[in-house]
């Protein structure tokens, strides 16, 4: 080829016995070293070099591959989040225990700020009484009391008088230092309506104690709101069970961080109580 300009050039796509463009002959020059360095197995009839207006003769080209199949990786990718295949319910577990979270949250500012629970309380909403039946000395001693309690269905109490009476389970608290919730277990009845058990503890001093810690189970029933996509409204409530320890002072000292050799420091903590 020469790299004088003549009068009159062929199509970048065409075959011309002689092309005379300069700039064509440097691009040609360019996909010949591209086509050696390209490793063995490498299919070229799967690049194709597009031009952004095929009919102008002075045209960039620009390299688009087109790979035979997706990356086994892609199909997988697919599964990270929740609901995007059978198991549904993972979907469900994660928007109730969004809520479950609001709930510590709130109770973690004060036990007397209940108004993340009535905001997800249905209209038709029944719940059982949160004041055990039945309570069962298991501990007695100078130190700690452990009582197993149960609850039965009894009376259903509507939205209204479920909050008085969840005010009056928590009244004991002068604060909470530990509020967890947990779906332990979920069963959808329908797309719209969905059952759930949650462990819930509850830790934190009270007058007349130095700790109570609550650890029970309650069994939920969902239902989404009409008014707003894919949020749940709770319906249905019963306490199940639940193990209650008070401690009425210290019991075990935490020296996280305390050098072992600190004789004084230990033993001031474990006469004092810290904790």
């Amino acid at each position: 080829m020469v790299l004088t300009r003549a009068s009159k050039k062929c199509h970048p796509f065409d075959h011309c016995p002689v092309d005379t463009s300069r700039r064509n002959f440097l691009i040609r020059c360019c996909q010949g070293a591209f086509a050696g360095l390209t490793p063995r197995g490498l299919d070229f009839p799967f690049f194709h070099f597009h031009s952004r207006n095929q009919h102008s003769q002075d045209c960039e080209f620009h390299l688009h591959p087109h790979y035979r199949a997706q990356s086994p990786l892609d199909a997988t990718l697919l599964k990270v989040q929740a609901g995007l295949d059978e198991f549904v319910t993972e979907k469900y577990h994660d928007q109730i225990a969004a809520t479950l979270t609001a709930w510590s949250s709130s109770l973690l500012q004060s036990p007397r700020q209940i108004q993340a629970f009535e905001n997800v309380l249905a209209a038709d909403f029944s719940g059982s009484a949160l004041r055990p039946v039945e309570s069962r000395l298991v501990r007695s001693g100078p130190a700690l009391e452990v009582h197993r309690n149960k609850f039965t269905e009894g009376p259903a109490l509507a939205r209204g008088a479920f909050l008085q009476a969840l005010r009056s389970a928590l009244s004991s608290f002068s604060r909470i230092v530990t509020a967890e919730f947990q779906v332990i277990g979920i069963n959808a009845h329908s797309p719209t309506r969905l059952h759930t058990r949650v462990r819930y503890e509850l830790v934190g001093p009270g007058q007349g104690f130095h700790r109570e810690q609550r650890v029970g189970h309650w069994d939920m029933e969902w239902e989404t709101a009409s008014s707003e996509a894919g949020a749940f409204r709770l319906r249905k409530w019963q306490a199940l069970d639940e193990t209650q320890s008070r401690s009425f002072a210290p019991i075990f000292a935490d020296i996280t961080g305390q050098a072992l050799g600190n004789n004084s420091s230990y033993s001031s903590q474990l006469l004092h109580g810290a904790d």
